[in-house]
């Protein structure tokens, strides 16, 4: 089941939001990414910063081969080229070898939101898990089906209790024996153990009384 994912990723946790988390005013935007056998290709237009800048700050990140100016528009927006190295593991080129489509990725000095396109759950559990593994703390903002006309429709869910369900799924919750805790899940949605835990045993209350106990 084809679903879209939005995360907020600290700039300071992000290979390349690294690059850019000591401009201030910097905002970054991915126009497209092209992969290659040993690098991956961002276009970026960057906003608020000099092109002397950005590049002094990409000369030193060790997964930059080369980062080339190729456009600008007005006196604040420019377009870069980067060559980013597949060699030095990093989240964005494990992004582009996952089974995950960036739709859009937007950047400041200190985070960055992406919007995903994932063939199944799996594999939005699996990058979730790849950043847990390596510390990178990410924050679910919202997942949802491609085909769902909308949450009113979803079984009688919210949103939110759509996201737990589905990430508590996702992470093993359910399974018996259990794969992972309240305490593992709950970070990914920025809210405490109590507050999934209510959302979990909401959700279940409303999709039981909306399918199988239906009056």
């Amino acid at each position: 089941m084809v679903a879209i994912a939005e995360f907020v990723i600290p700039s300071e946790d992000f290979d390349i939001g690294r690059v850019f988390e000591n401009l201030p005013g910097v905002s970054v935007e991915f126009e497209r990414i092209i992969p290659m056998p040993d690098v991956v290709v961002p276009f970026v237009w960057v906003r608020g910063v000099n092109v002397e800048a950005v590049e002094q700050a990409a000369s030193t990140h060790e997964a930059i081969h080369t980062i080339r100016l190729v456009d600008e528009i007005g006196d604040d927006r420019t377009l870069f080229r980067i060559e980013w190295s597949r060699s030095v593991e990093n989240t964005l080129a494990t992004l582009v070898e996952m089974n995950l489509t960036i739709l859009s990725a937007h950047g400041t000095d200190s985070e960055w939101r992406f919007e995903f396109r994932a063939e199944t759950h799996d594999d939005i559990r699996e990058f979730l898990e790849y950043c847990r593994e390596r510390d990178v703390r990410t924050k679910l903002v919202r997942i949802h089906r491609v085909d769902a006309p909308g949450f009113s429709d979803n079984f009688g869910l919210s949103e939110a209790q759509y996201e737990a369900l589905v990430l508590a799924h996702q992470f093993g919750y359910f399974n018996d024996p259990r794969e992972s805790s309240l305490e593992d899940i709950a970070p990914v949605l920025d809210i405490s153990r109590q507050a999934l835990a209510r959302r979990i045993r909401r959700g279940l209350y409303v999709l039981l009384g909306e399918t199988i106990v239906r009056e």
